[in-house]
């Protein structure tokens, strides 16, 4: 019985904790966007100081969001560039093979 309510309360409890963890790579994003307009404001103010300060905090935080979040990983970006060229290569073959006719 208590068996049945654990994996009860497992399965109901599971979309909150995905949702809490794209919550958390949504602020990792923001936090990334905002640090990096923080950058363009020290460069164009010649504070070169404080735009290698904040480009320290971009990076730690690029870190933790490839830690933490889906896709983020340099082998799952490198995965989705290597898609990317095998969906054109297959568009180009498709044109090639069809003469054009599709």
């Amino acid at each position: 019985m208590r068996f049945a309510i654990v994996a009860l309360a497992v399965v109901l409890l599971a979309p909150f904790a995905a949702s809490a963890e794209k919550v958390q790579c949504r602020q990792y994003n923001q936090q990334i966007t905002y640090f990096e307009a923080m950058i363009d404001r020290a460069d164009a103010a010649g504070k070169s100081d404080w735009a290698d300060l904040y480009d320290d905090k971009v990076d730690q935080i690029k870190h933790d969001r490839e830690a933490e979040c889906p896709g983020y990983g340099a082998a799952e970006q490198a995965a989705a560039q290597w898609r990317e060229i095998m969906k054109l290569a297959a568009q180009g073959a498709i044109t090639w093979f069809t003469m054009g006719a599709y």
